[in-house]
């Protein structure tokens, strides 16, 4: 069996609660939401310091980033979708889906696909902003979400 050895480099400090979930940007930063409500972005290069894009008032278990229109798209707890533009930091839009937690949020195209709480999976059209189609796939948590690009 081989051993393997893990080292710490960093501490990334920041977050007032657990942190859920992860998105990659590019090779040197990714961005992180935890349980206090922050999106926070990080730039490995400077590790200690992270720089706050959005702060919502509940936990945030799923977040994506898109490369191309340079948005996160941020799953508040018990309210819904909140559409940051990651240059400006600024809300560009919201969309309400339920009052369910929102466990994944994954992108193919121009949809969203949002897994809740309530067993229901969102299908959302990013540009106008509409649930195109509501999946009703269990009586209790959708907590996953699994795209093939095939």
């Amino acid at each position: 069996m081989n051993k393997v050895t893990v080292s710490k480099l960093h501490t990334l400090t920041g977050h007032n609660d657990s942190i859920y979930t992860l998105a990659g940007v590019d090779s040197k930063h990714f961005i992180s939401g935890a349980g206090d409500g922050m999106v926070v972005i990080w730039d490995l290069e400077k590790p200690e310091t992270g720089h706050l894009l959005a702060k919502v008032p509940s936990s945030v278990y799923a977040l994506i980033y898109h490369p191309f229109r340079k948005q996160v798209v941020v799953g508040q707890n018990f309210e819904g979708l909140h559409f940051i533009d990651i240059s400006s930091k600024k809300e560009i839009k919201t969309l309400k889906l339920n009052t369910s937690a929102i466990f994944d949020l994954q992108y193919f195209g121009d949809m969203i696909i949002a897994a809740t709480g309530s067993g229901q999976v969102y299908l959302i059209h990013w540009e106008n902003n509409s649930i195109e189609h509501v999946i009703n796939l269990s009586e209790k948590s959708a907590r996953t979400v699994a795209v093939n690009f095939r």
